[in-house]
């Protein structure tokens, strides 16, 4: 298909629901226009619009320019304030040394910890904290500019992820086995810090979108034994302060390998959670779809940014088919952070895809227009 006739046939399905009346309707078990969806556009998309991720990054006129015309050129999303943790950021905040290029995602240049006995002379204070104090003023703008009409969205990482950022991968991995009492310390400054982290948040702007990332606890990383040795304890300290601060566990996505870890999830009570492009969507609903709701999986990388127009629409029909009749719920995603460079008629026909072959979405079934289409 080329960008024309996309163009063309993206004209004959539009939404006739708001995002907030399609989740709400499809959660009760509604018929709904289309499959509920996210967009997963943030600083990589800045250039779609001629920023740098810099600009992005340092401006809430420039994020809620993204956002206004994310909107007019896919036909949904909306305005958020963004108030998202990654493990750079974590790392900043703590006084690692990074690197903040102008057309480039922040990164960590050195890992603080070096030797555990620095862990006791660490200080996580959110509202003074390198990069933290920016990210809520300029989550604030956008809250006043929009009159409390915004999301307010806030992402924190899960304690691996979080150790990771203070520590070097590779020492930490040697630290699995041979230094475990010292990692768990390090695990446990992870959670004090996120929860830090989601008070203030909680403090500045009230109720907010939750979602945590811990992609450091994939099997890729660690391995089943060690997340149910190191990561599973300290994640579930980790829910039981969100419980406490905010009423309920939030949804988490883990990139990598995860099969051997669906069960502990499902376990732990996680309402969502988004996998990435290599999972089978057919297996994890199978094993874990009655318990909680499943979200993803087109490609990042293999097709949103270099796959064509045709390569996403039939990662979306294959998502689709995989995943939508899953009992507790199922969102399209793309499976992890959509990356720089990625064309944006790609992000058109992943929109375009699921409004054409998602219409009439309804939790625990296929949805309508795979069946119209003859896909199912």
């Amino acid at each position: 298909m080329t960008y024309e006739e996309l163009r063309q046939e993206a004209a004959k399905y539009k939404d006739t629901m708001t995002d907030f009346e399609r989740i709400k309707a499809y959660g009760r078990g509604q018929e709904v226009d289309r499959i509920p969806l996210t967009l997963s556009v943030g600083e990589n998309q800045a250039g779609w619009y001629g920023y740098t991720m810099a600009q992005y990054r340092s401006s809430a006129q420039v994020q809620m320019d993204v956002d206004r015309r994310c909107m007019e050129d896919f036909g949904c999303g909306g305005m958020k304030a963004r108030v998202l943790m990654y493990a750079p950021v974590l790392g900043k905040a703590f006084g690692s040394p990074y690197n903040s290029p102008e057309d480039g995602g922040e990164y960590i240049t050195g890992h603080l910890v070096q030797d555990y006995s620095e862990l006791d002379s660490l200080v996580f204070d959110p509202k003074t904290a390198p990069g933290l104090p920016e990210k809520i003023r300029i989550a604030r703008e956008i809250v006043a500019e929009t009159e409390g009409k915004c999301r307010v969205t806030c992402s924190v990482v899960g304690p691996m992820t979080g150790a990771i950022a203070l520590r070097e991968p590779a020492q930490l991995m040697r630290d699995l086995k041979k230094n475990k009492d010292n990692v768990h310390k390090l695990l446990d400054l992870a959670v004090k810090s996120q929860l830090c982290w989601l008070a203030y948040v909680l403090e500045e702007f009230g109720t907010v979108g939750l979602t945590i990332f811990d992609p450091a606890s994939s099997c890729s990383m660690i391995g089943k034994e060690a997340f149910r040795e190191f990561s599973r304890p300290h994640m579930e300290e980790l829910l039981a302060g969100i419980r406490k601060l905010y009423g309920r566990i939030p949804s988490i996505g883990i990139m990598g390998k995860t099969q051997d870890i669906w069960e502990d999830l499902a376990e732990m009570g996680f309402p969502s959670f988004l996998v990435d492009g290599g999972v089978d969507l057919a297996a994890l609903k199978a094993a874990v779809g009655d318990r909680m709701g499943i979200s993803g999986n087109v490609p990042p990388v293999d097709v949103m940014l270099k796959g064509s127009i045709d390569d996403v629409i039939e990662a979306v029909k294959q998502s689709l088919i995989r995943g939508s009749d899953s009992p507790c719920g199922y969102t399209l995603s793309i499976g992890g952070p959509l990356p720089k460079g990625v064309p944006k008629e790609n992000m058109e026909a992943y929109v375009y895809a699921a409004r054409r072959y998602g219409r009439g979405a309804r939790k625990g079934q296929l949805c309508r227009g795979l069946r119209e289409e003859g896909l199912v």
